[in-house]
């Protein structure tokens, strides 16, 4: 996941603002929306989900003009078809700083009330500083996402089964194909890519769907990425808990996933001061010594 079609639409962003510190935005336009993956047929294919999921984008220099081959749309026509409030001109390095010193905090993008109106009389009343300081601004009222549950509001809604085409299927030794049972507690597409591409069989299911009901029909157990406090889905964690007490198949969990599984395990979890993403961290194995390249998000 490298680029800003893929960074939008990652429900781990759900009701963020994301601040993109590369110098240059939406040289290379957006792929269409509307064709779909040949291997997973229902599922959009250059994106992660089917839809924008950061509440806000901030970058420090934007192009209007887009060139490459799988283009339709440049960024800016995107982001206003699905209500995306977005800024440029914006020193996004000095921002990142910030939150590196300070930490993650809620903010909020204001424009000019000669564009879109009025301010709110609720935010003038809950902020009435950003106000008296920005009065040539429509003031909004802050939104700390992290106090709703996010994973219910980007979770899927029923299951759905991707399965691997027949020539590239791995088989159990009953003839079944191996299966894994996928929580959606914010899932990126490429993860059943990745899955199916393989030869696995992924049965997505819904954040709160009771999965133990298929234990004996399920060779793994396999918990997504997603947004917000991993303490907030108690009724995940609950059911991982008693996954964990069948002891009869293999569990992976990975970002918020990962969490789920560590809160199950007995663990506690602490939120990081600020998001660590990047393709080239050097990560240390502390028994052998050796330092790995790693590329992490979260």
């Amino acid at each position: 996941m490298v680029g800003y079609p893929e960074s939008l639409t990652d429900p781990s962003y759900r009701g963020q603002i994301l601040v993109l510190t590369y110098p240059l935005i939406g040289n290379y336009g957006v792929p269409s929306r509307e064709e779909l993956d040949p291997l997973l047929k229902d599922l959009p294919a250059y994106f992660e989900s089917n839809q924008i999921h950061v509440a806000g984008l901030v970058v420090g220099q934007a192009s209007a003009e887009f060139s490459h081959h799988l283009a339709t749309s440049s960024l800016g026509d995107w982001l206003k078809s699905e209500g995306v409030p977005a800024i440029y001109g914006v020193d996004t390095r000095a921002i990142t700083k910030c939150i590196r010193e300070e930490g993650v905090m809620l903010g909020k993008l204001l424009f000019p009330t000669s564009i879109v109106g009025e301010s709110d009389s609720r935010a003038v009343a809950e902020d009435p500083e950003t106000s008296a300081l920005l009065p040539e601004y429509q003031n909004v009222t802050w939104v700390d996402p992290n106090a709703t549950n996010l994973v219910a509001d980007v979770s899927c809604k029923e299951p759905k089964l991707y399965s691997p085409a027949p020539e590239t299927a791995i088989k159990r030794p009953d003839g079944r194909t191996v299966r894994i049972v996928a929580v959606d507690i914010g899932m990126k597409y490429n993860q059943i890519r990745c899955f199916v591409k393989r030869g696995v069989e992924v049965l997505v299911v819904p954040w709160d769907y009771d999965f133990l009901s298929l234990a004996d029909s399920m060779d793994g157990l396999f918990l997504s990425n997603g947004p917000g406090d991993p303490t907030t889905i108690t009724a995940t964690i609950k059911r991982v808990r008693a996954a964990l007490a069948l002891k009869k198949f293999p569990i992976f969990g990975i970002c918020l996933g990962h969490q789920v599984f560590a809160l199950a395990s007995g663990a506690q979890t602490e939120k990081m001061k600020y998001g660590n993403r990047g393709q080239n961290i050097p990560c240390t194995d502390m028994l052998t010594g050796r330092c790995y390249i790693t590329s992490q998000n979260h």
